[in-house]
């Protein structure tokens, strides 16, 4: 009977290795952590996507119609180029799907020739959520103070919390139904539900910010999602440093006031009889 047992232990030992083993082969990338790039060319024609700061290159084979999907691409700026074409530059951005559409088709009719020429869509049509992408260089261009909040009140529907709770509101649901994400990590305080984990502003890449209409992989959250990406190394070695600071001589100098409900009562009624 002991015998048994032991064979069992070692085959649930060794079935869980394999799946471990397997799970480490492939790379990890969080589908919200990634974007995409899709499009048509010619049929069987090897389309090539690369980024030119990092090397990372991948090759697809388009359809029998012409169509491409390449996906799970960390965001930034990439070449994408068909068999014996021209390159073609191209943004991915966070969470959403660029349209990309190579080749070149001409027809003649007569007189009349028409030319299909390269399209770029930088418009996710094949999603129904409805997102804002904001970049830390659009950020550098706006007075928008250093806080993921801020930047999350750049897009539509979204309003500050109530002074009792705080946080931020996604179309008028509590401020306690939202989720933020960084990297495809999950950093929303699940105990008070109005705070989440925030890093160095600096850190930031890009950010996405969902009102309505994102995926199942958002789950538990009836109001809206935050979802921020690190920036990342290149090839090209760079350095810099960045400096913030708020001299208490250049804010406004506030009074204190305290407010007594009566004699406001008081005041109010006053007026109301001298009128």
């Amino acid at each position: 009977m002991s015998s048994n047992r032991n064979m069992r232990k070692r085959a649930l030992c060794m079935a869980t290795g394999v799946i471990l083993a397997s799970m480490a082969a492939q790379p990890v990338f969080a589908q919200s952590a990634t974007g995409a790039v899709v499009g048509h060319a010619g049929a069987g024609t090897q389309v090539t996507i690369t980024n030119p700061a990092t090397g990372y290159t991948r090759t697809v084979t388009t359809d029998a119609d012409g169509s491409y999907r390449l996906s799970l691409l960390p965001p930034g700026n990439y070449t994408v180029q068909a068999e014996g074409g021209q390159p073609v530059k191209v943004a991915v951005a966070l969470g959403s799907s660029a349209t990309v559409n190579l080749g070149s088709d001409a027809a003649t009719l007569g007189a009349v020739e028409v030319v299909g020429s390269r399209v770029i869509t930088p418009v996710d049509v094949s999603s129904t959520e409805s997102a804002t992408n904001i970049t830390a260089e659009q950020i550098q261009r706006l007075p928008v103070d250093r806080n993921v909040s801020s930047v999350a009140l750049l897009a539509p529907g979204v309003n500050k919390g109530g002074a009792s709770f705080g946080g931020i509101s996604f179309g008028g649901s509590s401020v306690a139904e939202n989720s933020y994400y960084i990297n495809g990590l999950n950093v929303t305080d699940f105990y008070n539900r109005n705070a989440f984990s925030e890093a160095p502003f600096n850190f930031y890449q890009e950010f996405q910010v969902k009102t309505g209409g994102y995926s199942v992989e958002f789950g538990r959250t009836t109001g809206g999602v935050v979802n921020a990406v690190a920036k990342s190394g290149s090839n090209e070695f760079k350095s810099g440093a960045d400096l913030t600071f708020e001299p208490r001589a250049w804010q406004s100098p506030a009074k204190d006031r305290y407010f007594n409900g009566s004699r406001y009562l008081g005041t109010r009624l006053q007026t109301a009889q001298h009128r």
